[in-house]
């Protein structure tokens, strides 16, 4: 996985992995992009991504109470 250096126009830039053709933030471990080939989705899973600090908690409970069709919080996951 080789770094890639992205710039705008107005001189900003982002670095990001890339692998296969997909890319990743520097910030994701190289194992982790490597185990996703054996990753198997199931038609049950939901999957929650957000930006770290970004009210992650939140949207788990919201997802949560979604999912359960429950309005009651959960405590900790």
């Amino acid at each position: 996985m080789e770094p890639i250096q992205f710039e705008d126009e107005r001189g900003g830039s982002l670095t990001m992995l890339e692998d296969a053709g997909y890319y990743f933030s520097p910030n994701v471990k190289p194992e982790t992009i490597l185990n996703l080939q054996n990753f198997k989705a199931r038609s049950s899973d939901t999957l929650v991504v957000t930006y770290p600090k970004s009210g992650t908690h939140w949207i788990y409970e919201i997802v949560s109470m979604l999912v359960n069709r429950s309005s009651t919080l959960l405590k900790d996951p």
